[in-house]
């Protein structure tokens, strides 16, 4: 799904970023200081050239990462099984109440949990390499 910059990615999320001229795409993880763009680098928070921007799959990694010198380690919070208390948590925020195993609330983070780990990450001794 599509967004316009009106609505910001969560810290701690990758995404793909439009340029506003039709040109091409940019790739971006949102910190809790701005952005950091596939190589690695800071791009401090004005993506005015941008105009529309969607989450990459879960897994999803940039170059930065995988490169053998220096490697950046960026966290995705939105990976990873849920614990029993984010269950609990996303049970209470869903209609379902946590009675239907097949919902995303029992199976997948939702934004609310994203933001928990973001910010859990960002309060950490090691924030992440930023």
């Amino acid at each position: 799904m599509w967004h316009t910059f009106d609505t910001l990615p969560d810290i701690g999320r990758k995404f793909i970023a439009l340029y506003n001229d039709g040109s091409g795409a940019s790739l971006f993880y949102r910190h809790e200081d701005g952005y950091l763009d596939e190589d690695g680098n800071e791009f401090g928070d004005d993506l005015h050239s941008y105009d529309y921007w969607a989450y990459l799959p879960a897994g999803k990694s940039f170059w930065c990462e995988d490169r053998s010198d220096d490697p950046v380690k960026l966290p995705d919070v939105s990976a990873g099984c849920l614990t029993e208390d984010e269950k609990r948590d996303q049970a209470d925020r869903c209609g379902c109440r946590g009675a239907n195993d097949l919902c995303g609330c029992q199976n997948e983070p939702d934004a609310a949990t994203v933001a928990k780990r973001a910010a859990m990450i960002a309060n950490s001794p090691d924030d992440g390499g930023h």
